[in-house]
């Protein structure tokens, strides 16, 4: 294989990983999937494959016969059951744990 041959599997490989990240950048609140029955403040919720909602400070999430899976932090999410509810009180991340 050519130069050009091979930059051009490179461009098409990178290409493709590129559009399955679909989040850039997450941040705490992020809703990551919903399923079901799921309202913030009374207003169905919906995530799709290219929409996450942010959720606000004290914003109330209520499911019905749903499921919710909430990212609060890298690596971390919180899924929320059937006819569960929680009230998101802090967004930003906390950066000492300890007085």
């Amino acid at each position: 294989m050519d130069g050009t041959v091979k930059a051009y599997w490179i461009i098409l490989l990178c290409a493709n990983a590129a559009a399955a990240q679909h989040v850039v950048g997450a941040r705490a609140g992020t809703v990551d999937l919903t399923i079901g029955e799921v309202s913030a403040d009374g207003q169905p919720l919906r995530a799709t494959q290219t929409n996450f909602p942010l959720l606000r400070d004290g914003r109330r999430i209520r499911t019905g016969d749903g499921r919710l899976e909430l990212l609060l932090a890298p690596g971390v999410f919180l899924r929320l059951g059937e006819r569960g509810a929680l009230r998101m009180i802090q967004t930003r991340p906390m950066t000492r744990w300890w007085s």
